[in-house]
């Protein structure tokens, strides 16, 4: 039995902690299980395309464990990554573990998510009468991409679409913001986030 400290429900639960109430999130898992070099760093690249996942603290989402021989006498469980690996554009794109003394073999595991992902934000009871509301792009996601839906509802139940209608609104770097919304109504914002910076945009 492998014995990392990071599980699927663990980084589900990591994320869901820094991310809105409704996100396509696309995560890949990078896994390693061998042998290793005492003195030396065990490095984790995310795939092509991809970067790494961090939590909500900013941590990445990866651990290792070194053991002297195959899965026995542990030398270390649970080792954060010393250090983050970034791309020539300084992009996060794997992390390197510090391989401990006595240590011959090593498991190691690192989520990486795709470089956007589609969100989806609504404002939680009372619905006051607001103006200048401004929505933001998680900080692991955190240049918008294009605005897909910003609506106002006004019966505040998003259960139903009859009484849907557009809201005026303006875009910036990192998120939207509404101009103004009635008492008693609610708004909704769907949005693509971006890791990176948009070269060209696509916000209205």
């Amino acid at each position: 039995m492998r014995r990392l400290f990071i599980t699927a429900s663990t980084v589900a639960l990591l994320i869901a902690l820094a991310m809105p109430a409704s996100a396509e999130v696309e995560l890949v898992p990078v896994d390693f299980a061998g042998a290793v070099t005492a003195g030396t760093e065990l490095v984790l690249t995310c795939p092509e395309g991809y970067f790494v996942q961090f939590t909500a603290e900013g941590q990445p989402v990866a651990s290792a464990s070194f053991y002297r021989k195959v899965r026995k006498i542990p030398v270390a469980e649970g080792v954060p990554p010393q250090r983050v690996i970034a791309d020539a554009s300084g992009y996060p794109v794997g992390v390197a573990f510090p391989v401990p003394k006595g240590a011959k073999y090593a498991d190691a595991a690192l989520w990486c998510t795709s470089p956007e992902f589609t969100v989806s934000w609504s404002d939680p009871p009372p619905y006051p009468s607001l103006t200048n509301i401004t929505i933001n792009c998680p900080f692991t996601y955190p240049y918008l991409l294009s605005v897909i839906t910003v609506e106002g509802d006004a019966d505040a139940n998003l259960n139903t679409t009859s009484d849907r209608y557009p809201l005026s609104y303006t875009t910036t770097t990192t998120g939207v913001v509404i101009n103004s919304i009635q008492e008693g109504h609610r708004w909704l914002v769907e949005m693509t986030c971006s890791v990176t910076r948009p070269t060209t945009t696509s916000l209205r």
